[in-house]
């Protein structure tokens, strides 16, 4: 009599609440294994930094070793003191990857400052264009003339200084970092690449340039997507996050990026063929 009352729905009902609990249950344990194997990739990559701290520290010993064996007057000095600037900038980079996971947040709320910021200038305000570039272009010289390479760099410095906050300062320069290994990674090999300037206009605009192929019409819009490279890198190593950073940080500042094809539009004294990739900014930057 009692299994005549049982309305069939209640039946239903309990045949739903034990599906969503064992898919729950599921959920959970999926879950968990994900944490475990998060947790597993944070404690190899904390281990790769500490193991990576050793031969840095004993490039910069050997560096400065090398320095005080040099005369004063040395041509070589400006170069050992470029080798221990970028293993001071090496180190920061991985300060940087050893605090992923913990608390102190490596990327600042809003997402307006960069994970990794060359040339690294902490605590200086008001820095004028030449100081916030000269190690990128110091670094683009040398690049340049290992792999036989013409570079041309400005001319004349423009006296602009007008983004005051250290954080805006380095991001302008990880945009700069950023083109700059994209043209020499991905232009055409013993091809020209430049820095153009223009800093005293409402917006500001920085150009890196290089002497061709041009990327194809149809990918000039999509190389800007995350994980995405054009037909010519295809077969380089790379992840294809450069230009999508770069974009995304220079429209954090309240400007864009934008690819100029051939160069020559931007100056009729650059190469008739070839990319431009320029930064635009505003004069006072947007928070």
């Amino acid at each position: 009599h009692a299994n005549d009352d049982w309305d069939p729905r209640l039946d239903r009902r309990l045949q739903a609440c034990a599906a969503a609990l064992a898919q729950s249950l599921s959920f959970d344990l999926e879950r968990r294994r994900l944490l475990d194997q998060l947790e597993a990739q944070r404690e190899q990559l904390h281990l790769l930094v500490h193991q990576l701290r050793n031969p840095l520290a004993a490039l910069r010993t050997y560096a400065q070793l090398l320095l005080r064996r040099l005369d004063p007057d040395s041509r070589h000095r400006p170069l050992v003191q470029h080798l221990l600037e970028e293993q001071a900038q090496l180190d920061h980079y991985i300060s940087s990857l050893d605090r992923i996971g913990k608390d102190t947040p490596v990327i600042a709320d809003g997402g307006h400052q960069a994970l990794l910021l060359p040339p690294g200038l902490p605590g200086r305000a008001g820095v004028n264009l030449k100081d916030l570039l000269l190690p990128l272009i110091e670094r683009a010289a040398a690049t340049a003339a290992l792999q036989g390479r013409r570079w041309l760099g400005p001319d004349d410095w423009p006296g602009w200084s007008a983004i005051q906050r250290a954080p805006e300062d380095q991001v302008v320069a990880e945009i700069i970092a950023n083109l700059l290994e994209n043209a020499f990674r991905y232009s055409r090999s013993g091809g020209a690449i430049g820095l153009r300037c223009q800093a005293e206009t409402e917006p500001m605009r920085l150009a890196v340039w290089d002497s061709g192929p041009p990327i194809p019409e149809a990918e000039r819009e999509r190389i800007f997507a995350k994980g995405v490279r054009g037909s010519s890198g295809a077969q380089l190593e790379g992840s294809g996050l450069g230009l999508a950073l770069a974009r995304d940080l220079a429209r954090n500042l309240g400007g864009e990026l934008e690819l100029v094809v051939p160069a020559s539009r931007l100056d009729p004294g650059l190469p008739d063929q070839g990319n431009a990739f320029q930064l635009s900014l505003p004069l006072t930057p947007e928070r």
